[in-house]
């Protein structure tokens, strides 16, 4: 016969006040994402008339008629996406949050206001 006779009825309550206290430290660490303003969707064939058709906090989606190559992609997402948020994209779309920050700078890269 063992020398201490063990309870667990003790150690699952530690336990979940322990993981309450980790997930709690862990979530109030991490910097708080900012709220979409419109989630709804825009979506444009061609990026240049984002400008025209979008509105700040929108999902800008992109699904242009001819693959686009990786230095397009990385432009356009320079040009009208908000980096606060994931920017996702492939050769066939990009999808990301419209932002009108860099508008001053759109004629340069071809976008219509």
């Amino acid at each position: 016969m063992p020398r201490h006779k063990h309870s667990y009825r003790y150690v699952t309550p530690f336990l979940a006040a322990f993981i309450a206290l980790v997930s709690f430290t862990t979530s109030s660490a991490e910097p708080s994402k900012p709220l979409l303003k419109e989630p709804s969707v825009c979506n444009v064939n061609d990026a240049i008339y984002a400008g025209r058709k979008c509105h700040e906090g929108q999902i800008l989606l992109l699904t242009p008629e001819h693959q686009l190559d990786s230095q397009a992609i990385v432009i356009t997402a320079g040009v009208l996406c908000n980096f606060n948020f994931s920017v996702v994209s492939s050769s066939n779309a990009l999808s990301c949050v419209f932002s009108e920050s860099r508008k001053s700078q759109w004629e340069s890269f071809g976008v219509l206001r």
